[in-house]
């Protein structure tokens, strides 16, 4: 027999496996379908008798590979299972819990995943909350939410019909508060966490006053608060989708949409990214929310955008002079020389050296505004660089963006992450660095503070000192490293927009 729980919508059943319960493709909030498309999520429709929760749920609609998992195919496994059935219907979640129920003794680590908004789902094998759940004995949570145009089209002059995405998130949470305490959570410990896009969701759940109460600590793994859209930028991208669409009745713009037949949606969808990459963000508005929170990039964020020709500048044969130039405020001959020296003392070739400065203006130094940010508020802010490089590819990734995500899961031995990572004989050091990641999320999901037994005393960040600790092969803790760098960017930059 399986594991059940009474949820306010009705009874769910899961299923034990080893120390870990599981509840999988649990509904929490009304299928966003007919009228509810485009529309604010709204409560889950109850149920009667006991609904089988031991397999996934449907995932959001996306109708374009990830270039890393076209680039590496074993790498689809960051993103969904094989299997997965793709739906409007998916507003689901799913529960790892290490009691079958009862106590709600147990923090809570709801996972957001990324994917620019417009791929990923709740059930990625490197994902699987089971590892982390059983050995840091705490609640795992992780959620499908709305993608692309239906997640976030701006249908509506003030752009708040643009944040459903974002309100799907934020009911999450909300039913975490009303029902987790049925599956052994602790409402009053709840850490939401995420990994790029996912990140920057959690950014803008610190900015939401609907979030507040509903979370009391921010894990912020490769994000920043420089992605969220205004008005103006989410009108651009409704309009561009709209001409993609092709000419429609003459029905007010949400009806027609409403009215939209599914692959409609979805190819004009894919034909606008060839003119805006990222066009779907989250509309913020709100002040920042004074929480614990765990700052974070990895060491060469940009390799992998190079890698799989994702991103701005990618690809481009454009001298390092001329690239440099456009990055200034005001540039002129000296300042190059000063830059072209300083950069090229650091990186062998031109490539590595443009991966190198993209780094620092597109992650670092918004990452590092985004610390201070929060440093401001007199909550502690604990921050890191992920620093394990991948042999694999020659070891053109190195310590790229997305490299981390299977880390804190304790998911090494999942498919396709050594086709990322390396194996053990390649990388001998990562089995010890997803000790480091598993434990340090547990101890902060738990106690609002970083630690591992494998790691030095992690240091809380300061504006004026940027203590950073490094995670990898030989952790650290310290000053910035990379502060006088970014300093001088401040003063002289200006960061090309991501879209």
């Amino acid at each position: 027999m399986g594991i059940r729980v009474e949820t306010a919508a009705g009874t769910v059943e899961g299923v034990r496996t080893g120390a870990v319960t599981s509840w999988k493709g649990i509904p929490y909030a009304a299928p966003p379908v007919g009228p509810l498309r485009f529309a604010p999520p709204r409560p889950a429709v109850p149920w009667t008798g006991v609904r089988d929760c031991t397999r996934y749920g449907p995932i959001s609609l996306q109708p374009d590979p990830d270039p890393l998992a076209v680039w590496i195919p074993a790498c689809e496994a960051a993103f969904f299972i094989p299997d997965a059935v793709q739906a409007e219907d998916c507003l689901n979640l799913n529960v790892w819990s290490p009691s079958g129920g009862g106590s709600g003794r147990h923090a809570v680590y709801l996972w957001i995943h990324g994917g620019a908004w417009v791929i990923g789902s709740g059930t990625a094998p490197w994902t699987d909350g089971s590892r982390l759940a059983a050995s840091e004995d705490i609640v795992v949570v992780s959620l499908n939410y709305r993608l692309g145009a239906l997640g976030a089209l701006a249908v509506d002059e003030e752009a708040r019909l643009g944040n459903d995405f974002l309100l799907d998130t934020i009911a999450a949470l909300s039913w975490i508060r009303e029902n987790i305490a049925a599956f052994g959570g602790d409402r009053d410990r709840v850490t939401v966490g995420g990994e790029s896009a996912g990140a920057m969701m959690v950014c803008a759940l610190l900015a939401s006053p609907r979030a507040r109460d509903l979370f009391h600590g921010a894990i912020v793994q490769s994000g920043h608060g420089s992605a969220d859209a205004g008005v103006e930028a989410a009108h651009r991208a409704r309009d561009l989708f709209l001409r993609e669409l092709g000419p429609g009745s003459e029905a007010p713009t949400l009806e027609r949409l409403r009215a939209a037949a599914v692959p409609d949606l979805m190819d004009a969808q894919r034909r606008m990214r060839r003119e805006m990459i990222t066009p779907f963000r989250p509309v913020v508005d709100g002040d920042v929310l004074p929480l614990p929170v765990i700052d974070a990039l990895n060491r060469d964020e940009h390799n992998i955008f190079e890698a799989i020709g994702w991103g701005y500048g990618v690809g481009e044969e454009v001298p390092l002079r001329r690239r440099l130039e456009r990055m200034l405020l005001e540039p002129d001959p000296a300042l190059l020389d000063e830059l072209t020296a300083a950069y090229r003392g650091l990186a062998a070739t031109d490539q590595a050296v443009w991966n190198l400065l993209r780094t620092d203006l597109d992650w670092r130094l918004p990452q590092r505004d985004l610390a201070a940010f929060h440093a401001d508020t007199g909550a502690p802010v604990y921050r890191y660089e992920f620093d394990f490089r991948s042999p694999v590819r020659g070891g053109v990734l190195s310590a790229s963006h997305a490299m981390d995500i299977p880390f804190p899961f304790g998911n090494l031995d999942q498919p396709g992450v050594d086709e990322l990572t390396g194996d053990d004989g390649e990388s001998p050091g990562r089995r010890r660095v997803a000790t480091q990641c598993r434990q340090a999320w547990g101890s902060f999901v738990r106690d609002g503070r970083p630690s591992s037994e494998q790691l030095p005393e992690w240091p809380r960040y300061e504006r004026d000192r940027r203590e950073t600790t490094v995670i990898g092969p030989d952790p650290s803790a310290g000053s910035d490293p990379h502060a006088s760098r970014l300093d001088r960017w401040r003063e002289v930059s200006r960061v090309p927009p991501l879209s």
